[in-house]
């Protein structure tokens, strides 16, 4: 997960339900601020939060009853709150996050 690009390449990137997949969230962040370019933005959309809320817990009863015990099938998202946390981590100046 390394961004093929030198620092400060771009003026504008944009990540369209991409950053839930990612294992390591605050090191892309940190890439992608890096190769910004200074006042560049970012913009990105992710599933976050409770998405899928009702799926997990279906499968989460499902398997208890049937097999005794439950595995994850869904991935872990990242709440609208820690993405601002992480954002600023990253170095981006001003960060904002809407649900």
């Amino acid at each position: 997960e390394k961004l093929p690009f030198k620092p400060n390449t771009f003026d504008l990137i944009m990540s369209s339900m991409h950053l839930h997949w990612i294992n390591d969230l605050p090191g892309m962040l940190n890439q992608i601020r890096t190769i910004l370019k200074p006042d560049g933005v970012f913009i990105a959309t992710l599933f976050g939060g409770s998405t899928l809320k009702e799926l997990r817990y279906s499968f989460y009863l499902a398997e208890q009853e049937r097999r005794g015990g439950v595995a994850p099938h869904t991935s872990p998202l990242v709440h609208p709150s820690d993405v601002a946390g992480l954002s600023q981590a990253a170095g981006f100046a001003l960060p904002a996050v809407d649900v």
